[in-house]
């Protein structure tokens, strides 16, 4: 098995920019505040720019996950290398607002 270098920070960013403005599909992977197992699924999402928007109802695990931790992880549905199969990182963080 060969490895990638890893990307230089600004082709990172560029990358994931780049996939949030014309992606519609990611990973998203939460876990309970109880230390339950994490919980990864595919939602379809919206990039305006400056937030994330996902739609999920509240009493599914991911719901419940999200109220009460506010943090996911994102990855893309497929890695970029062509053939790989592999999902690669693109957003991690907390900052979620649970609407309804």
């Amino acid at each position: 098995m060969t490895t990638t270098p890893a990307r230089p920070a600004k082709q990172r960013k560029q990358d994931t920019l780049h996939r949030l403005e014309h992606d519609v599909d990611a990973w998203v992977a939460t876990a309970g505040s109880d230390g339950g197992a994490p919980c990864l699924v595919p939602l379809s999402f919206r990039w305006d720019g400056t937030a994330l928007l996902i739609a999920t109802p509240a009493a599914s695990p991911t719901g419940r996950n999200l109220s009460s931790t506010g943090t996911a992880r994102l990855a893309e549905p497929s890695g970029p290398a062509p053939g790989s199969g592999h999902a690669r990182p693109v957003v991690s963080g907390g900052g979620v607002r649970c609407g309804q």
